[in-house]
């Protein structure tokens, strides 16, 4: 269980370093600054969420086996 916890912590961290970046991206582009929450909304809505869960599974070897 310890172990599932620290993975857990560990995707955590990295998806909110991911979210960082996209929204400072997204305030240099609009050069108004975006908030934290904004940015995890359209994290999500653009499906970045769903793309960071998959790539980050797959770089660590669990990702489910593909289906005919």
């Amino acid at each position: 269980m310890g172990e599932r916890k620290f993975k857990q912590s560990d995707y955590m961290s990295l998806q909110l370093m991911e979210i960082e970046s996209f929204r400072m991206a997204l305030s240099h582009q609009s050069e108004e600054n975006v908030s934290f929450q904004d940015a995890v909304v359209l994290w999500i809505a653009q499906g970045y969420a769903d793309e960071f869960r998959t790539q980050y599974m797959k770089n660590k070897g669990e990702a489910e086996p593909a289906t005919a």
